[in-house]
């Protein structure tokens, strides 16, 4: 008995896909995003610049 294969058929290589689609980013969530990272930066170096609790206040 002969074994029928299936043939595999070959990639169309002239179809090029972006790899960013810039068509469906919304711009009001990007500028919510925006807002929130600058403002955990912000947040952060405040936290970081706050003098330490540890040290006695006469010093």
């Amino acid at each position: 008995m002969e074994k029928n294969y299936r043939k595999v058929p070959i990639p169309d290589l002239r179809k090029k896909e972006e790899i960013i689609n810039l068509k469906h980013i919304n711009l009001y969530v990007c500028v919510i995003m925006a807002v929130i990272i600058v403002f955990l930066i912000f947040s952060i170096i405040w936290a970081a610049s706050y003098p330490n609790s540890n040290v006695p206040a006469g010093i």
